[in-house]
């Protein structure tokens, strides 16, 4: 079970009930690809690791977008947890 995380701003889907939290699962190797196809863009692969490793607390992916509609505050929160550092320097999220 990955780490749960507590939106400060809860998003509102078309659908469904309020997202007031999300769980981060681990990272695979699979999700790690990602860096290499947003090598020169720190902002979409930030946001595409989000959507890669954020899911609901019943295990269920987040909708398709969901890190579009994040308010900066767990933007900026998130993307320290989902993105791996290399251990000798800034984390690169």
């Amino acid at each position: 079970m990955g780490a749960p995380y507590k939106l400060k701003h809860p998003i509102e889907p078309k659908t469904g009930d309020a997202i007031t939290e999300v769980t981060i699962r681990p990272i695979k190797g699979k999700d790690m690809r990602l860096i290499d196809r947003f090598q020169t863009q720190p902002i979409a692969l930030t946001l595409a690791m989000i959507d890669q490793l954020c899911q609901l607390p019943d295990g269920s992916d987040v909708f398709p977008g969901f890190a579009d509609e994040l308010h900066e505050e767990d933007v900026d929160a998130l993307g320290k947890l989902v993105m791996p550092s290399d251990g000798d320097g800034p984390t690169t999220g």
